[in-house]
């Protein structure tokens, strides 16, 4: 299963979308203009203006001080910003880990 997979519905329910992390335009924004979000968007038949007002599960790779997968995500909605251009916005609750999903969520 990958990121983007229509398949991939976590108990929340919302699809996970690629985010690149490190293209924080905003104080709560982040570029959805790049390569991974665009192929994940588009594996659910989306574009990134189809998709804005819609909600995913935002979510970007990293790895616990093990090396183990634990990929940073966060929930959110697709707007147009109009000096930015498609951003991915956080949620009120923020940026966690997956393995907070078992403990909090």
């Amino acid at each position: 299963m990958t990121l983007g997979d229509p398949e991939n519905l976590p108990k929340c329910g919302l699809r996970e979308i690629y985010c690149d992390l490190s293209a924080r335009l905003t104080e709560n924004g982040y570029s959805l203009e790049r390569q991974g979000s665009i192929r994940d968007l588009a594996k659910l038949g989306l574009t990134l203006e189809s998709a804005v007002g819609q909600r995913f599960r935002f979510v970007s790779d990293d790895e616990d001080l093990e090396r183990n997968t634990d990929d940073i995500m966060f929930d959110g909605v697709v707007v147009r910003d109009a000096q930015y251009g498609v951003l991915a916005v956080v949620n009120d609750r923020g940026v966690f880990h997956r393995s907070d999903l078992k403990k909090t969520f």
